[in-house]
Formats: C-alpha cells, sequence, structure tokens
C-alpha cells in the first residue's frame, strides 16, 4: 500500500510507504550499518512495503512474556482489530514456544491473515506481520516473512560489528531475492564464490525424501545424470544427514567425510567443504565448495556459513523449484496426509469392488471340423484319367469328380469275351457228340470266363468317381498325377457335409474341471470377427491330448452351417460361460494356486 507519511518506532495508525523496488539490496544492506532502533523501524518499513503488508511487529520476550520493541500499524490494520498488537503477541508467544512459524486469519476479516515468524538464532524475538492475501498465497508470504526474520537476526547481530562479512552476505542474498528464480540461484553461486574464494559452489535441496542438485557455478540446471552430479548429491545428502559442517582435508576429526574425499579425488579439487542448510523438519538442503587449492583458513570460512546458514536456507527455500517446496514443506505434509486418508478410504472400497460377483469365463481355442468325412478310394490299381474338382470346391451328391482310364479294361473285356464264345461252341460241339467229360470241362470255363467278364464290367462301373454326398472337397488335389497310376484302395478325395459342423474346444487342464455337458458358449472365428455363434457343449473327450504344445481337454459341440459360412480347419476363440463368480476370486485364484504349489515344491 502506498504512503506519502513515514512513521516512527511504536507509532499506531502509520501510514507506509513502499521501498524502491529497484534498490531492495542497498536498502537492505544499509540498514545494517546504523543503531539499533534506526535498523528496527528501516526494517519494519522495507518489509512492509516489500510484502504490501498492513503492518508489522518486532516482539521481543520480557519476563517470559512478548513485548513490543518496534511497530508500524497502517490505519487500516487497527480498523480491522483495535487490539491488533496484542493479538499479534499472542500469536509471537505460540510461535517462539513452538520454533516454528505460525499464521492464522483474522477473526470477521478471512482474507486477513497474521503472520508470526520467530527469529532462529539466540535472540528471543520474533517477527509478526499483518497481511491482506488470497489463502492460497499465504504460505509463500510465511516463507518470505521467515527470510525476512533470518535477514533482521544477522542485522541484529551485526549491528555493532566492524568488519562487513555479514553485510555482504546480506546484500548478497536480498540481491539473489530480488532476481528470484534460476538468475536468483546463479548470482547466489557467484556471489558465494566472491565471498570464500573457491572455485566452485553447488547448491542442493531437499526433494522430499531424497537431496537434489539445484545448481552448479554458472550451470542452473546441472544435468543430474552424470557421475560428478551423483558424487556431489551424496556429500551434500551426508553432511545433511549428519547436521553438521564437513571438510576435507579436514582440520577437526569430527569433520572428517570419506565422501567429500571422494568428491575431491574425482574433481581433482584441493579442499571440499560441505555445510547443512537447516529446515522445520531437519535439513532442508546444502552447500558444497570446493578449492582448487587449500584456502588459509576453511575454519573461519565454515563458521562464517554456518551462521548464515538460516538465512541461506530460506533463500534457497524461495528459490527452489514450487514442486520441491510442496514435496517437503507443510503443504507437502498436508498432500502425504491426504494421499493416506484416500488410501485408508479405497482399501475398503477395493475389497467390496473385489467381491462383487461377475460372470466367470474360461477361454479355450475352437477349431472347425466337419461331422462325417465321406472317402472316394479306387477301387482296383489303374490309370487317372481325368481330375474335374480341386480341394475347397462345394459339389453335390452324385457329381461327377474325376474318370479313370478305361482302355485296358475294355482289352481285357473283349479278349475274355471272345474266349468265352469259343468255350461255348466247344461246349455245344462235345455235347453233341455226346462226349459229357469233355463237355462238363468247356462248361467250367464258360462259368469262368464269365466272372471274369463280370469282374471288369463292374470296374468299368467304377470308372466315374462321384461324391457320395452334398458338401465341400477337403483332399484330392490330383490334377498333376493325371496318367499317372493309382493303386486299389487308395483314398483320392475327401468330402464332408456342410450342413453341420463340429466344433473342437480345446480347455486348459487347470479349467476342465469346471466346464460340464451343457454349458454355454461364445465363439468368435478369426475368419469373421464380428459374428458370434453360440452353441451348448455335448461332450467332453475322457483323455487329453497335446495341442499346440499344451496339454489340453477336448470339448465338442454341434452347430448348424445352413449358409456354408463355417468351413473346416477354420479357427477361433471360445468363452465358456462357468456361473458367475466374485471378481477378487476370478483375478487372483491363479496367482493363488501358483503360490501353493510353490510352498508345496519348497516346504
Amino acid at each position: 500500500m502506498n504512503s506519502q507519511q513515514s512513521a516512527s518506532p511504536g507509532q499506531a495508525g502509520a501510514r507506509i510507504e513502499q521501498p524502491d523496488l529497484y534498490r531492495l539490496t542497498g536498502l537492505f544492506a544499509g540498514i545494517g550499518r546504523r543503531d539499533r532502533e534506526e535498523l528496527l523501524h528501516g526494517f519494519l518499513r522495507h518489509a512492509i512495503g516489500l510484502l504490501n503488508a498492513a503492518g508489522a511487529v518486532i516482539f521481543a520476550e520480557n519476563d517470559g512474556d512478548p513485548a513490543a520493541i518496534a511497530t508500524l500499524l497502517s490505519r487500516q490494520a487497527l480498523a480491522w482489530a483495535p487490539d491488533m498488537e496484542q493479538q499479534l503477541a499472542r500469536l509471537a508467544r505460540q510461535a517462539r514456544a513452538g520454533e516454528k512459524a505460525l499464521y492464522r486469519s483474522l477473526a470477521d476479516h478471512p482474507p486477513v491473515f497474521l503472520m508470526a515468524c520467530p527469529l532462529a538464532g539466540g535472540l528471543p524475538a520474533c517477527l509478526t506481520l499483518v497481511c491482506r492475501t488470497a489463502a492460497e498465497n499465504v504460505e509463500p508470504l510465511l516463507v518470505v516473512g521467515q527470510l525476512l526474520a533470518a535477514i533482521l537476526e544477522l542485522q541484529l547481530a551485526s549491528c555493532d560489528a566492524t568488519d562487513g562479512d555479514d553485510s555482504g552476505m546480506t546484500g548478497l542474498l536480498a540481491e539473489v531475492l530480488q532476481a528470484g528464480g534460476r538468475d536468483g540461484l546463479l548470482r547466489l553461486t557467484a556471489g558465494l564464490r566472491r565471498l570464500t574464494g573457491c572455485s566452485r559452489v553447488a547448491i542442493a535441496g531437499s526433494r522430499g525424501s531424497r537431496m537434489a542438485l539445484l545448481t552448479l557455478s554458472d550451470i542452473s540446471s546441472p544435468d543430474r545424470r552424470t557421475e560428478e552430479t551423483r558424487l556431489l548429491e551424496k556429500g551434500i545428502a551426508e553432511c545433511a544427514g549428519r547436521s553438521a559442517s564437513l571438510c576435507w582435508p579436514a582440520p577437526d576429526p569430527e569433520q572428517q567425510s570419506p565422501v567429500l574425499a571422494e568428491v575431491g579425488r574425482a574433481t581433482g579439487s584441493g579442499c571440499v567443504a560441505a555445510v547443512p542448510l537447516p529446515g522445520d523438519s531437519g535439513s532442508s538442503g546444502g552447500l558444497l565448495l570446493l578449492w582448487q587449492e587449500k584456502p588459509a583458513d576453511v575454519t573461519a570460512t565454515l563458521a562464517m556459513l554456518g551462521k548464515a546458514a538460516p538465512l541461506l536456507a530460506g533463500c534457497v527455500q524461495v528459490l527452489q523449484p514450487r514442486s520441491w517446496r510442496l514435496a517437503g514443506g507443510e503443504t507437502g505434509e498436508r498432500q502425504r496426509r491426504r494421499r493416506r486418508l484416500l488410501m485408508a478410504g479405497a482399501v475398503p472400497i477395493l475389497v467390496l469392488v473385489l467381491l462383487i460377483p461377475v460372470p466367470f469365463r474360461v477361454p479355450a481355442s475352437a477349431l472347425v471340423r466337419p461331422v462325417t468325412t465321406r472317402y472316394v478310394v479306387a477301387r482296383f490299381d489303374t490309370i487317372l484319367d481325368k481330375v474335374l474338382v480341386d480341394p475347397g470346391d462345394r459339389v453335390h451328391a452324385g457329381e461327377l469328380l474325376a474318370r479313370l482310364d478305361g482302355r485296358e479294361i475294355s482289352l481285357q473285356l473283349a479278349g475274355l469275351t471272345a474266349e468265352r464264345d469259343k468255350a461255348a461252341r466247344m461246349y455245344d460241339r462235345y455235347l453233341a457228340a455226346g462226349d459229357t467229360p469233355a463237355a462238363q470241362v468247356a462248361r467250367l470255363d464258360m462259368e469262368r470266363l464269365d466272372q471274369q467278364i463280370d469282374l471288369l464290367r463292374q470296374r468299368q462301373q467304377h470308372l466315374r468317381l462321384v461324391s457320395p454326398v452334398d458338401g465341400i472337397v477337403l483332399t484330392g488335389d490330383l490334377k498333376r498325377a493325371e496318367g499317372g497310376p493309382v493303386n486299389k484302395g487308395q483314398t483320392l478325395f475327401e468330402v464332408a457335409p456342410l450342413k453341420t459342423m463340429n466344433i473342437e474346444l480345446a480347455i486348459g487342464e487347470d479349467d476342465i474341471a469346471r466346464v460340464r455337458p451343457g454349458t454355454q458358449v461364445v465363439i468368435r472365428f478369426d475368419a469373421f470377427p464380428g459374428r458370434q455363434w453360440q452353441g451348448t457343449i455335448q461332450r467332453i473327450i475322457p483323455k487329453s491330448r497335446i495341442r499346440d504344445m499344451r496339454n489340453v481337454f477336448i470339448a465338442e459341440l454341434e452347430t448348424a452351417n445352413g449358409d456354408g459360412r463355417l468351413r473346416p480347419g477354420m479357427r477361433g476363440e471360445a468363452s465358456i460361460d462357468c456361473g458367475r463368480r466374485s471378481l477378487g476370486w476370478i483375478l487372483l485364484h491363479r496367482p493363488w494356486y501358483t503360490l501353493l504349489h510353490i510352498l508345496d515344491r519348497f516346504l
């Protein structure tokens, strides 16, 4: 909120000026060089203007109770609550007792929030703020408020100091916060290199339960897949886990670290140091510094960084990606708690779903076979003259399939007929001459020749091979064999009727116990994926077979095929209806039985 009039500490109903956002570095660095009263006044004025707050109060403990040592409250803040300072004091007492930042909404004014950020060091003080903002912006403002509290702590600690180390750190952080984002991280690494004299700086943040590298000197997005990155993260994670600064080579045995030694050898550094950054619950990240040569006094550098660690932690928390803050902060904890509640509610729902009875269907492969097969065979040895059909042709009963060569039969028949006529004449002659024995011999020759002639005439009648039934030719690709010999009993054609087809279902042995004759079946054939055939299992062959390298049992059913679409040899998939079972049993019974087999084998 903008104003024309400034206020002094302790003044109520003050109108507050907004600081120049382009001069924050100088403003925050400058107030650290003034006396304590001017420090508090200037800090509150800049903090309120930076956050667009309605007011702020700094409390210090006095005999266990918070007492205001600097106050800047706007008229608007006092209009919301005349006892605003007392409400802020109560919130400050709670924050100091819990040693963590707190916020709550103002009664009767929900968009107004009171925040309390205790100073983390040895100073018993607390920074409180009054902000009007949306609920989703409260936590980011609370983070900035904690960062301001850390800056205030450093300013108070360095108020009477003669050196400019803390002032330089404060100015650096003000510059970093003004830049923000990735650019702010790059400025932070560059500033730390300047303050410490190191060659490289790595900054890591806590991402959930692991430490992840945020930036590496002049690299805003380091490749986390490299071995160097993993080593740096491992070194920062060790110092964060031990909550202590580590160094290699270590001047103090307690600061020794084999991981930092490994980092030093891998990067060719003469000295490596790691400093943890504290957070609300453990460590929120860490710094890792590398020197090409060992510095003169690394202990003083670690002490300076350790003193500024709370301020650096807040700065890193503000600069790191929002998804990381949600994963590790208070919001992340609420999200994890919400997920646990969802999981707790999902378990009984899942159990109820698994108990729902649903149709249980056993899968099986289907194969079409003819109900009967008629064979057309050669009745005698002869020559194949002409083939008139191919496999797959539809034929009618009596339709000519092929012709056999009858020339040899005709020649044999002519010869036997001549011999028979000769035997008849001899019989008549002997009978006229009264030669009874010779006449009987001639009569026997006539009977023998008659039988041979009848046999040849029967063969002549079978020179035409015809279909015995209406159906389809299954086998009989003999056109290339025309003019070749055929043997007696040789199968030349197989013909199957199409009006009714037999369907064989190959059922796995682990499912056959649930299938009975009379079970309903739905079949889809590969040739007709959009059409279903339904039927009822009529019989189950009791002996198993090996089909497609599986031990299966064959169930059979017959189905009408009036349109002739089904052909022998067609394959498909069948679904056998085996009643209703719970969804959980359907999904888990196979893994459960497999587990039982494993236990039986090893126990």
